[in-house]
């Protein structure tokens, strides 16, 4: 659905797309076939309000207050072969506050589906509402004085691809592998490697054995050595 009268907004095309489809992406996998999906554009006052509202699982109320904190994770849905909720979702809302905006959840709770809104405002452009270390918005700059090189490697793609898309808005350089053996191959024709943590070459260890047993077992193994 989309308003009669058209009005307009300053704002990165990439980005929003990018945060739009997040929500419609993440709508899909935990709406059931045959379900509905809608999708909602409308004015109101002096910004702009999209809608992705489903009739899917729902999220329950005591849920509603984190989905959008990095991996999350909402328990009902734990054996969705999917994954839980976390990356995409932190995601969106980066990059709805970089917009100067603000994207919320609303659910009756399990089984009753979900609504995801974004709200924008009109006519600013997107430098001026970036407030770098606002209160209001969650910290996306990156903790280095550097631009750093990051291999994700992880089974699920839409994953890794939503967490690359996340650690780019820090400024650094992302690739992305979806098994063990792919992993390994980039980082053998990337030139010497600097570790700058434990937890870096306990990453590095887990990737190694996963050559041979599997990369779900490599995150699991890599979250058990924290």
């Amino acid at each position: 659905m989309v308003p009669e009268e058209p009005f307009s907004l300053s704002a990165d095309l990439t980005r929003i797309a990018q945060a739009i489809g997040n929500l419609l992406n993440n709508a899909a996998k935990y709406t059931p076939e045959g379900g509905r999906i809608e999708l909602t554009l409308y004015r109101e006052g002096d910004g702009a309000v999209l809608q992705v509202t489903d009739n899917g699982i729902g999220i329950p109320a005591e849920a509603q207050s984190t989905v959008f904190d990095m991996f999350a994770q909402v328990k009902a849905n734990m054996n969705y072969a999917h994954g839980g909720l976390g990356i995409g979702l932190a995601l969106v809302q980066s990059l709805v506050y970089m917009h100067g905006g603000r994207v919320a959840v609303s659910s009756a709770g399990s089984g009753q589906g979900s609504t995801f809104t974004i709200r924008l405002p009109l006519n600013k452009t997107v430098e001026s509402t970036r407030r770098v270390g606002s209160e209001s918005q969650p910290e996306t700059a990156a903790p280095f004085n550097t631009r750093l090189r990051v291999l994700i490697v992880d089974d699920n793609e839409d994953g890794a691809i939503s967490l690359g898309a996340l650690i780019e808005l820090g400024g650094h350089e992302v690739r992305l592998a979806h098994t063990g053996q792919q992993g390994l191959a980039m980082v053998k024709n990337s030139g010497p490697i600097s570790f700058s943590s434990i937890l870096a070459c306990r990453i590095w260890t887990a990737m190694r054995w996963s050559a041979k047993s599997g990369s779900y077992r490599t995150a699991k193994s890599c979250q058990s050595q924290r």
